[in-house]
């Protein structure tokens, strides 16, 4: 298996509480949405330079386990209004090892949510049930699944510009052909472009 890094921007999917933010426009005074900075266009999501998905914390069948991904790439149209981007696609994981010299296969399905919150300081990424599985090849016929239970929301750090950051997140996990114990955690750093922040 391998561990698992995000941080940037995207990839992220966390859409269960949608939060907006309050702005005073209108002689009359009335609220206005929080919305993205740039919206209508395409943004990728893509691991920062030099640093890796890890997934950690886990022990399958009693051995601690570390997975971690070199690559990571997401997109999404920036809606209009709202502080939420669904992902065109769930993202691809790729580039998996694991500690026990495995090779790890990551899957990843379903539908995505990024979303931050009023002041672009925090990020929510959502993944959906069973969205995100993990076979190695040092671990035959297990399957290690994340999210196993509905929707798990990974909640990061974002600069308002163009890097959200996850680290030691709590990810729920369970195994099929193995038993998953721990505390399975998640670190990633992703960024995004063109820039987005919280208008």
């Amino acid at each position: 298996m391998r561990i698992i890094r995000l941080t940037g921007a995207v990839l992220w999917a966390a859409a269960a509480l949608v939060i907006v933010g309050a702005g005073v426009s209108g002689p009359a005074g009335a609220h206005s949405p929080k919305h993205f900075s740039d919206t209508g266009v395409t943004v990728s999501f893509t691991l920062a330079p030099g640093t890796q998905i890890v997934y950690s914390g886990a022990d399958v069948d009693d051995f601690p386990v570390t997975v971690t991904c070199d690559s990571f790439s997401a997109s999404a149209t920036v809606p209009a209004t709202g502080l939420t981007i669904a992902l065109s696609a769930p993202p691809a994981v790729g580039d998996c090892s694991d500690n026990f010299g495995g090779t790890d296969i990551p899957t990843t399905s379903g539908s995505w949510t990024v979303r931050l919150n009023s002041h672009g300081t925090k990020v929510f990424m959502e993944t959906p049930q069973d969205g995100w599985t993990f076979t190695s090849s040092a671990l035959t016929g297990c399957t290690v699944t994340l999210a196993p239970s509905g929707p798990a929301i990974e909640k990061g750090r974002y600069n308002d510009l163009d890097t959200g950051t996850w680290t030691n997140v709590p990810y729920p996990t369970t195994g099929s052909g193995c038993t998953v114990t721990g505390n399975p955690v998640f670190s990633a750093t992703i960024d995004v472009s063109p820039d987005e922040s919280a208008a």
